[in-house]
């Protein structure tokens, strides 16, 4: 006999949901009367299926498929949410278990609004597109703009993000203003879709040798190895990153960490306007106005900022 394979991806939404039971039920009515199965369906589901020969069997597969679809939640909130292994913010042991910052404001977020949820590995930069393609749905830590408002859905704030400049230890003087800044002579990175703020960019504007050698990077990880071999002189980042790495890599004490913030903002959840519907924006709004009450998120946000001694 031939066997009914279920596809390995299920929908991730209610109205899909629907869609493919009636497509099941379709199937089946189409084996009864031996009909062709029409061109125009093109999914999954139909890529997988093949018919029984016996119609006993073909009984059995639509029973089972039927209940898995009703198995899944009601309320079709089902969201793909950006991972990455970057400690303190997010990582993945050799389980597949996810832990981490990020990994916290998801949970504490998501439970509430009752959604069910897993990561997905991807680069900053690359996310962000995935997101505005809805492709993706969730990423955090997100700093809200004009531009990226035209695809997310923008709920928080999340946190208080603040950028910080670190770089070998005594390559320069401590850079306490943006004076400095204006006149540095360096080769610093920065994560691919990282935003530094407008007196970030008009210091580029300003200098323009900073700004050639300007490095975007996708790998946060491969900074430390670029900057002791002397091809960078050093990165702007989020100062919890920066905080545990100097806590838990002895790379890190050859660098140090510089008085001037670069940038400081509210940073939010970014949900995909492509992806998200509106019952579940509004399921997600109204948990957030919840944990944000009970003082969670402040809590996640502590656990985690401890800046080093200079």
């Amino acid at each position: 006999m031939q066997v009914f394979e279920w596809p390995a991806v299920y929908s991730k939404n209610a109205l899909q949901q629907k869609h493919d039971l009636e497509l099941i039920c379709f199937l089946y009515r189409s084996y009864l009367t031996e009909q062709q199965m029409p061109p125009k369906l093109n999914t999954p589901v139909v890529k997988n299926c093949s018919f029984m020969r016996h119609i006993r069997y073909c009984q059995l597969c639509i029973i089972i498929t039927t209940s898995l679809l009703f198995c899944l939640p009601a309320s079709g909130c089902q969201i793909n949410a950006r991972g990455l292994d970057a400690p303190p913010f997010s990582a993945q042991d050799k389980q597949g278990h996810w832990s981490g910052m990020d990994m916290d404001y998801i949970h504490a977020l998501l439970s509430a609004a009752g959604c069910q949820y897993h990561f997905i590995k991807l680069p900053w930069g690359r996310s962000l597109q995935l997101l505005a393609q809805g492709e993706l749905d969730l990423m955090v830590n997100v700093t809200k703009t004009p531009e990226r408002e035209k695809n997310f859905h923008f709920v928080g704030p999340q946190r208080l993000e603040t950028m910080r400049l670190t770089t070998l230890k005594g390559r320069f003087k401590p850079i306490k203003n943006w004076q400095q800044m204006a006149k540095l002579e360096a080769t610093l990175m920065r994560q691919r879709g990282t935003y530094l703020g407008s007196q970030f960019d008009q210091v580029l504007k300003q200098n323009q040798l900073l700004k050639n050698q300007l490095i975007n990077i996708a790998n946060v990880q491969a900074r430390i190895g670029l900057v002791l071999k002397n091809r960078a002189d050093g990165y702007l980042a989020d100062e919890i990153y920066i905080a545990y790495q100097f806590k838990t890599n002895p790379e890190y004490a050859a660098l140090e960490i510089h008085p001037l913030v670069i940038h400081q903002n509210p940073v939010y959840y970014a949900f995909s306007k492509a992806s998200m519907s509106d019952e579940n924006m509004t399921k997600i709004r109204a948990a957030f106005t919840k944990i944000a009450k009970s003082g969670v998120l402040q809590e996640i946000g502590a656990r985690y900022l401890q800046m080093p001694a200079q």
